[in-house]
């Protein structure tokens, strides 16, 4: 019996020692939530934390901080940031909004091979495991290559793997306003805000001229 009770105890112990590991474990949790609030300098600080502590996560963090650095104005920055992200081979947001930041500053060129990285992905089945987010990057790149009905069938295969999936919706609300489907935009938004009811981009959408909730 005290034989029995020692392995008890210690294995008390070892689960005790996993979960103030997994407790005390980077996450990205509080830097995503610095950026949903505008917080973006202490969102940059944390992803920065991550990106050193936790090699896991190093792609992901390196995508928020280019991200943080991109809603200030920081855009040389977001680019080193988003350079070092995209590394990763399943770093598909990375490319994604690496291409756009690119394309934003009139370098097409740069942006050619992300966005044809991620059509390639596509075509050769090659989208992970978040087959979700993954489809919806390749959706967006098809977008700012100019193939609007590529992006728009893909944007319906995202959603039909995760409808819920608020970045998704979102993105393919503003394609729809590209094309000033005011209709099809407004219900992308309205997905996203039931959701994510608190999701500031969703608001902004619902709230504008082009893209105002109809009247319950």
């Amino acid at each position: 019996m005290p034989r029995l009770c020692a392995v008890v105890v210690l294995i008390a112990a070892l689960l005790g020692s996993a979960a103030l590991a997994s407790a005390q474990a980077p996450t990205l949790r509080e830097a995503r939530s610095a950026f949903a609030s505008g917080r973006y300098a202490d969102a940059e600080r944390e992803a920065a934390r991550v990106f050193l502590e936790d090699p896991a996560l190093r792609s992901a963090a390196a995508t928020l901080r280019g991200e943080a650095f991109a809603a200030v104005g920081k855009l040389d920055e977001a680019e080193v940031a988003f350079a070092e992200a995209e590394k990763a081979p399943l770093a598909f947001r990375a490319r994604a909004l690496y291409a756009r930041l690119l394309l934003e500053r009139g370098r097409t060129a740069e942006a050619a091979p992300l966005l044809q990285a991620l059509i390639n992905a596509y075509n050769e089945d090659e989208l992970g495991p978040d087959r979700a987010g993954s489809l919806a990057y390749v959706a967006m790149a098809a977008r700012m290559l100019g193939s609007a009905h590529d992006a728009n069938d893909t944007f319906r295969e995202a959603a039909v793997a995760d409808r819920t999936r608020v970045e998704t919706q979102l993105e393919w609300a503003e394609l729809f306003l590209d094309k000033r489907d005011i209709r099809h935009a407004r219900a992308s938004a309205d997905e996203a805000l039931q959701a994510n009811p608190q999701s500031p981009r969703a608001h902004v959408l619902m709230a504008s001229n082009t893209c105002r909730p109809r009247s319950r």
